[in-house]
């Protein structure tokens, strides 16, 4: 028989909230792999999950990180899903037979400077081939061009490869 209360799990909540705590704890706790696979999957799914695990990733790199998850939410929705390099869709990103690539299927997020803290206006959307390709070597105009005139090429012949 259905429950008549399509909310009834609140109630149960209410009346009994740490042993509902402790049940979930101990499920967390014996489900690490599960636990751990739902994160990661929030952190690349979301833009503030994105946000989260850059800013993580900069602390541990000992680099200054002056985003705010809402200025960060805002900027990487309004941008167009294309690296700034080579002009690759992240649409596309499955299509490209690239290892660097074959990770995530998602952009990421570079500083033009790198010698500078991550803010929006020294950031944009790269796929990872740039992103390993420029380093902390090439300066940002450097890429855009190492991006026209070898990347964009080789990965249209790489696409028709895989077709």
């Amino acid at each position: 028989m259905p429950r008549k209360n399509p909310f009834w799990w609140r109630d149960v909540y209410k009346e009994n909230p740490e042993k509902i705590k402790a049940s979930v704890l101990r499920w967390q706790k014996n489900n690490k792999e599960k636990v751990n696979l739902a994160h990661q999957s929030w952190r690349m799914r979301t833009p503030r999950g994105r946000w989260n695990l850059l800013k993580n990733h900069a602390l541990k790199r000992g680099v200054k990180f002056l985003i705010t998850s809402d200025q960060f939410v805002k900027w990487y929705v309004a941008q167009e899903k294309v690296c700034v390099y080579c002009g690759v869709s992240e649409e596309n990103l499955k299509l490209t037979g690239d290892s660097y690539n074959s990770r995530n299927f998602k952009l990421c997020v570079d500083r033009k400077e790198n010698h500078k803290p991550y803010r929006i206006s020294n950031s944009v959307l790269a796929c990872n081939r740039c992103n390993f390709t420029k380093s902390d070597f090439f300066t940002y105009d450097e890429m855009i061009e190492i991006g026209k005139l070898f990347i964009k090429p080789k990965r249209h012949v790489l696409s028709k490869i895989g077709e």
